[in-house]
Parts: C-alpha cells; sequence; structure tokens
C-alpha cells in the first residue's frame, strides 16, 4: 500500500525557525485537545461553541505555518454561517479539518 499525502506529518512552514520551534511543538501537542474539543461541540450540535473553536484553529493554524488548516478551518466557518442546517456538508469540511490537525508534526 502507497502512503499519499494524506498519511505524512503535516509540517509547519516556520519549520526552519529556530524560535517558532518550541511554538510549533505546543501547538503540536495541544492538537488532540483541540480536536477532542471540536468533536465534543459535534456530537453536541453545538454549532456556536464549535465555531469558536475553529475560528481559533483558523487564526493559529496560519500563525503557525498551517495554511492549509488555516483554508480548511475557513472553510467549516463557511458552512456553519451559511448553512447550518446542512449537518452533513459540516460535517464533512470538519471531517477534513480533524484529519488535518490529526497529521499536524512539530
Amino acid at each position: 500500500m502507497r502512503s499519499g499525502p494524506q498519511d505524512e506529518p503535516l509540517i509547519s512552514d516556520f519549520s526552519d525557525d529556530a524560535e517558532m520551534a518550541p511554538l510549533i511543538e505546543e501547538f503540536a501537542q495541544e492538537m488532540p485537545e483541540n480536536i477532542d474539543r471540536m468533536l465534543s461541540h459535534w456530537r453536541k450540535q453545538e454549532l456556536s461553541a464549535l465555531r469558536r473553536a475553529v475560528h481559533q484553529l483558523r487564526g493559529a493554524g496560519g500563525g503557525y505555518g498551517f495554511p492549509s488548516i488555516t483554508e480548511s478551518a475557513e472553510s467549516v466557518e463557511q458552512q456553519i454561517d451559511t448553512t447550518p442546517e446542512d449537518l452533513e456538508a459540516i460535517g464533512q469540511a470538519l471531517d477534513e479539518l480533524i484529519q488535518l490537525c490529526a497529521r499536524v508534526a512539530a
């Protein structure tokens, strides 16, 4: 079985920046908690709380050199904002975001 891009660690654009290394490490270490928080809000259908968690991740993703997380989080936010009744679309966007987040590496 070949490994694809979805199996590879997601590395920060700032991985060569020694000053950013500890911050990126902390971001990566906190990712499981962030994923759990988003999933908890999703399971409880707490869309406003989910949107807040995703929004925070959107900003942090870019700040720590993970633009794909920012883009994916933006997609989740847009789904919640424009079609909150379309839980399938929100769920798909959230699943993509969580898959990216699970790949974050320091």
